[in-house]
């Protein structure tokens, strides 16, 4: 089985970094951390609902998956720790 193409490598180098960047977004946004359940529900909405327009954007690659998730649950779970800390 041959390696990755360059091509390749740069569109998984570009997934990746929309995974960064979907993360760096939705951790600044300190909604998630919020007491009030209204405001965390509309926070949880919109950063899952932005989650599946970048799946179905990039052709539902298990990759992209994989990396959203991934980013979802380290918000979730750091949101449990500031939950813990109030």
């Amino acid at each position: 089985m041959a390696g990755f193409t360059e091509q390749e490598l740069k569109d998984r180098h570009s997934i990746v970094n929309e995974g960064w960047q979907f993360f760096k977004k939705w951790a600044q946004d300190e909604r998630y951390l919020s007491n009030d359940k209204a405001i965390s529900d509309v926070y949880w909405s919109e950063a899952i609902a932005e989650t599946g327009v970048i799946y179905e954007k990039r052709n539902r690659d298990p990759l992209v998956k994989d990396i959203l998730l991934a980013m979802v649950g380290e918000i979730e779970r750091r949101s449990k720790v500031g939950a813990e800390e109030h």
